[in-house]
């Protein structure tokens, strides 16, 4: 970018107040493609409007400087001028997201007025290029997961209707690494910036800082993955019965899984790297407290298709996870820590009524289980196996 040059211009933007101002004012979104142009390939524009679309024309194809011929102009060339500079800089999305300052020059041409204008951009032109369109509230949230489980670094996505409530990212990421396995194999940090800071149409900035590589965390992912096939490779997937299949997995994880309980975290995560709390540590590690439990359970269920709701609660008062599974249109509670803990199945397939005075947790968000008791055709037996009582979840 020509940098000189346009440090030379900066001390016109200071004067005539094109650098940033109050994100107070709300504009629509302007169409710059309905902006004619000269045979010579300029610009021209012969209103405010068409001016101001110009301008963002210029910031859209991320050239550093632009001419705006004014013909038959009907306001104040040089004042719009500067106003115009003031909002695509700081109004506009791109604008608020992408350019440091703009300075301009006005001059009369006999009857018309040639405008001028230089960008200095705060971004690069590949960070510019990369800026996702999002349609709505769900691409946005299809964008942040893609984003995750790939362990990018940063997303910028441009909105056309911002609701706060809807594009909120650190609620939606909290969300995905609570229920999604893949997700969930490390804790993020994350930064959240808006561009700019009022109207609907905006540019959602987000940043993530992983705690260990990114190399290291595609392996433990690959890790996860191959557990999980191997797994399915070896339990029986009944083709008309979910319910048979879904015992045979919480079978298998309890077999290929130690419980952990609060107090032991330390020692099964010298490192600090949680995984006694994902899929990784049930499935790769063997050694899982309820929240390996339940995210390896959506896992395996989630490779053959069958639809679960990850659950935090809490158990005899500490903090607990399991599982909601759906079968034939109906849901269940399945706790598999805790048909590990007791050696048995009496904790599969269980109503809410059915589970309501041990386990305790927000119905906000979740569904409702069936009203009757789950049958079994052939009574239920896990294993030979004494009960363990003890009541750390």
């Amino acid at each position: 970018m020509k940098r000189l040059a346009a440090l030379a211009l900066a001390a016109a933007l200071l004067l005539c107040g094109c650098g940033p101002s109050s994100y107070s004012d709300i504009h629509p979104h302007l169409d710059s493609s309905t902006i004619t142009h000269e045979h010579n390939g300029e610009l021209k524009a012969s209103n405010y409007t068409e001016l101001r679309g110009a301008i963002l024309h210029f910031v859209e194809a991320g050239l550093e400087e632009g001419t705006v011929t004014l013909t038959g102009y009907d306001g104040n060339a040089e004042n719009d001028l500067r106003t115009a500079c003031s909002e695509v800089t700081n109004n506009e999305p791109l604008g608020a997201y992408g350019v440091e300052y703009m300075s301009y020059n006005c001059v009369r041409v006999l009857a018309n007025y040639e405008a001028s204008v230089s960008i200095t951009y705060s971004r690069s032109r590949e960070e510019l290029d990369r800026i996702k369109s999002v349609s709505g509230a769900a691409d946005f949230r299809t964008e942040l997961l893609s984003t995750l489980r790939d362990f990018g670094s940063e997303l910028a996505a441009e909105v056309s209707y911002y609701v706060e409530e809807s594009y909120d990212a650190a609620k939606i990421v909290a969300g995905y690494m609570e229920s999604d396995p893949f997700v969930s194999l490390c804790d993020p940090s994350i930064e959240v910036n808006v561009y700019p800071s009022s109207g609907l149409s905006r540019i959602i900035e987000v940043k993530f800082t992983y705690p260990y590589p990114v190399e290291t965390l595609r392996e433990r992912q690959n890790a996860l993955e191959d557990a999980i096939g191997g797994m399915l490779a070896d339990t029986a997937v009944e083709e008309d019965g979910a319910a048979e299949t879904v015992r045979g997995l919480v079978r298998a994880l309890c077999e290929r899984c130690e419980l952990v309980d609060e107090p032991e975290y330390d020692y099964y995560d010298p490192e600090g790297m949680g995984d006694v709390r994902n899929a990784y540590g049930a499935l790769v590690d063997g050694a899982a407290a309820s929240e390996g439990y339940a995210l390896a359970l959506s896992a395996l269920c989630g490779e053959l298709g069958i639809e679960t709701r990850r659950v935090n609660g809490r158990w005899n008062g500490a903090e607990h996870s399991w599982n909601l599974v759906e079968l034939d249109g109906k849901w269940y509670h399945v706790d598999a820590s805790l048909c590990d803990r007791y050696a048995n199945e009496s904790y599969l397939f269980r109503t809410d009524e059915e589970v309501a005075g041990e386990l305790k947790w927000s119905p906000q968000g979740l569904p409702q289980t069936a009203e009757e008791p789950y049958s079994w055709e052939n009574e239920p037996v896990f294993s030979d196996g004494g009960a363990d009582t003890e009541n750390n979840g």
